[in-house]
């Protein structure tokens, strides 16, 4: 995609909003980085965790349009590869999901992401010494990790009794597909619950079907390595039809890839307001007649912009 011409049989020019999207996010994470709201100032690790959540998403995105390149042609860059861009578009959407879930109340889910990041450092000691404490060669860094457990950064801000009895005063961070539930038990006034719960029903679940290859996403994406079955069902044509429903793959993953970026970007400005609303307009104009999808969610959550 990166240089193409189009997207194709979509009837839309690519090379209007590529360097305009990507321009648009990077200035998002600079304008954070260094111009961090003076109303989270007691929050300060929160800047860097959102910066540099979106920088990877800014980075899965570029892996996602390499990928994805029409131009230059690459004789090694084997369509098929599109096949692996739901676990990207998945990672792009969980980026949105958890920086969602931390502006519904930043000072408190701050604390609980780093703290259960230790709880994950002290059960990860437990199995290390479990699986690997005889050998000889693993006990440098096992002391190690046992070292940083014992006395673990200031930063977390853990308490003694959370060091001591870890698995009962500190919670496991929930993944992007239970943060609606989560949510609607602790805050069911929360208006961040229903969007949240949209994107889990909508995006989340999709693309974590293609990811783990539940039966829709084996399918999916398997028919593709199953050239015999296509031929016993399609005959002659198995080749066209194959190679048609590929593009059309390819086509709807890069069009998912661009609405997550740039509805990234426009809840960043929603919240943060960086001013980059009338940037954001102008490209979600583009695309929202060319793309139903993109429609759907726009008029859903960011015509307010």
């Amino acid at each position: 995609m990166e240089n193409a011409e189009s997207i194709k049989d979509q009837g839309f020019d690519y090379s209007l909003i590529r360097d305009k999207l990507l321009s648009i996010i990077e200035a998002t994470a600079n304008k954070l980085e260094r111009e961090w709201p003076q109303r989270y100032s007691a929050v300060d690790s929160a800047r860097i965790f959102f910066v540099v959540t979106i920088r990877i998403a800014i980075n899965t995105y570029k892996t996602i349009t390499y990928i994805c390149a029409d131009l230059p042609e690459d004789f090694r860059r084997d369509k098929k590869f599109s096949l692996s861009i739901p676990a990207l578009n998945r990672t792009i959407l969980e980026n949105i999901m958890t920086l969602l879930f931390v502006l519904e109340d930043m000072q408190q889910r701050m604390e609980w992401f780093y703290k259960s990041g230790y709880r994950e450092w002290k059960e990860a000691l437990g199995r290390y010494k479990r699986d690997y404490g005889l050998y000889p060669e693993w006990q440098d860094f096992i002391n190690h990790l046992k070292a940083f457990v014992i006395n673990p950064p200031g930063f977390i801000g853990l308490t003694s009794a959370e060091i001591a009895d870890t698995d009962k005063r500190i919670e496991y961070w929930p993944n992007p597909g239970k943060m609606p539930k989560y949510i609607r038990q602790k805050r069911p006034a929360s208006a961040t619950t229903d969007h949240l719960r949209f994107l889990n029903d909508w995006f989340y679940k999709a693309l974590s079907g293609q990811s783990h290859l539940s039966l829709h996403g084996f399918a999916e994406r398997g028919k593709f390595f199953t050239k015999e079955v296509m031929i016993n069902t399609f005959g002659e044509n198995a080749d066209a039809v194959m190679e048609k429903d590929l593009e059309r793959f390819r086509n709807d993953q890069i069009w998912l890839s661009i609405i997550l970026m740039l509805a990234l970007a426009s809840e960043m400005e929603m919240h943060f307001r960086i001013g980059l609303d009338q940037r954001l307009i102008y490209l979600w104009t583009l695309i929202v007649g060319c793309n139903d999808q993109a429609k759907d969610l726009y008029d859903r959550r960011y015509k307010i912009l």
